[in-house]
């Protein structure tokens, strides 16, 4: 008689999910920190066509003075280790400022708006050409349950008051 031995092995996927928005639902922005204002939803407006489907996101800044951030997107239940990855198209007919640029912030898994440090960014900004992506991909550090995606606004000094900017196409992938 023979004896037949088994081997299980077992595999974990780890899997990521992919969501997109582009503001066609009449959504703006979910939070901001600094001196943001006037937050729309809009169609072609001044000249800017939406780089992605009929609205935009439209922010302003006013007065203009610091770094103003429009809070994006909001993941929670992260863990260590994990990457969320995030991109957004910025409207930049400049060189230099005014000019956008992604940003993380770690936040409590329940708020938004409770800043439990920066989560850094890139050194890229919206290069001026009209729409560009601007990316950035985050290591979940330890402690750290939940990271909110930014919008930063970066006017130029003695510049239009108030200065107005136009973000399109959110794409966000975090396990």
């Amino acid at each position: 008689m023979r004896k037949l031995s088994f081997i299980v092995i077992i595999v974990l996927f780890s899997f990521s999910y992919s969501v997109t928005y582009s503001w066609e639902d009449g959504g703006t922005i979910l939070g901001f920190d600094g001196n943001v204002s006037n937050p729309l939803n809009v169609g072609t407006t001044d000249g800017v066509t939406p780089y992605d489907g009929d609205y935009m996101l439209s922010v302003s800044e006013s007065p203009l003075s610091g770094t103003p951030k429009a809070y994006l997107a909001y993941i929670q239940n992260l863990n260590p280790g994990d990457v969320v990855t995030a991109s957004f198209y910025g409207y930049d007919t400049t060189d230099g400022s005014p000019s956008l640029r992604i940003w993380g912030a770690y936040v409590s898994g329940t708020d938004i708006t409770s800043s439990q440090g920066s989560a850094g960014g890139n050194n890229t900004y919206t290069d001026g050409t009209g729409w560009s992506q601007i990316t950035h991909s985050w290591t979940i550090s330890d402690g750290k349950e939940a990271l909110a995606v930014e919008a930063r606004l970066y006017s130029a000094t003695g510049g239009n008051d108030p200065t107005v900017y136009y973000i399109d196409l959110i794409d966000v992938t975090a396990p």
